[in-house]
């Protein structure tokens, strides 16, 4: 299997990272900037005690860096939910069943992620990134429930990269 997601977007960012990633109305997100947010966010998770194969529910709006924010979940080895945050009694349904304990939103106002949940009380000076496994999951999708209650459907990092 080639390079999964995170090492993609890095590669990227070292040829051209100048180039356009994510437009949100009239801002371009580059390639260098979404690397950046994408690591720090990384660190961030994992110095909140994420482990490798931890769901984060990821409550964001259109106008955040959605890119950045799910390479940040993956790169510190964690599990997308990605919530509707219109809709926040499914998405807290979808969060309680997944089991995430870490919330990642956009900070107002600022360029950068909000982790919010039970941090652990032991953080880390260094962060050593996890090798994750193409065949685990990557993301867990919120079913509608429109017949019943919401369930899981799960993409693992292969699924995505094909």
């Amino acid at each position: 299997m080639g390079l999964m997601f995170t090492e993609k977007l890095e590669a990227w960012a070292d040829e051209a990272p100048d180039d356009p990633v994510w437009l949100v109305g009239h801002r371009a997100w580059k390639a260098r900037r979404v690397a950046q947010a994408a690591c720090q966010l990384g660190k961030t998770l994992i110095h909140q005690g994420l482990k490798t194969g931890d769901r984060v529910a990821l409550r964001l709006s259109g106008t955040a860096c959605w890119p950045a924010a799910v390479a940040g979940i993956w790169k510190a080895g964690g599990v997308v939910v990605p919530l509707d945050p219109v809709a926040p009694d499914a998405a807290n349904r979808v969060m309680a069943l997944a089991g995430a304990r870490l919330l990642v939103t956009a900070w107002p106002g600022r360029k950068a992620f909000r982790v919010t949940g039970s941090p652990s009380a032991h953080r880390r000076a260094s962060v050593p990134w996890p090798v994750v496994d193409p065949e685990t999951p990557a993301a867990l999708l919120g079913t509608s429930g429109t017949s019943g209650e919401p369930r899981l459907v799960t993409l693992t990092h292969a699924n995505l990269l094909y």
